[in-house]
């Protein structure tokens, strides 16, 4: 009998620790399901708000992508400008080149026919003091 009420009394304590074990294993699914249930609600909400951040974004990127085609338009034309400048300058450094060339080519002719040009002021000169001469005679 001994044998029997050892047997019962293992048998309470096992059901028991079943029993306890049981509560425990309970109260820690409903922990998990209130968490799991939490984590849920945040993750639902954090969707939307990226939601409506994507939403932002893919407007900002468009207005990115516009001002950026703009900004490629302006540049091309700043390029065209530029480069009608650059054709400018060049005609104003040929335009230069010859006048200086042209100067130079006057000087050289001035400086070698010099002799000739003073004889032609100075008979120039005598042949008006002659015409003087002769109206003052005649008047």
């Amino acid at each position: 009998m001994d044998w029997i009420v050892l047997v019962y009394v293992s048998a309470l304590i096992i059901a028991i620790s079943f029993s306890v074990l049981v509560y425990y294993i309970i109260r820690t699914l409903k922990a998990t399901e209130q968490t799991l249930t939490s984590v849920s609600t945040t993750i639902k909400d954090v969707e939307n708000q990226l939601g409506g951040v994507t939403t932002e974004l893919t407007a900002l990127l468009n207005k990115t992508n516009k001002a950026a085609e703009q900004i490629q338009q302006k540049t091309a034309s700043l390029t065209k400008v530029t480069d009608s400048l650059s054709e400018v300058g060049n005609e104003v450094l040929q335009v230069q080149t010859e006048v200086k060339n042209f100067l130079q080519n006057v000087s050289k002719n001035i400086n070698r026919h010099n002799d000739g040009i003073s004889q032609a002021i100075k008979f120039g000169s005598s042949t008006l003091s002659l015409l003087k001469k002769w109206r003052d005679k005649k008047s």
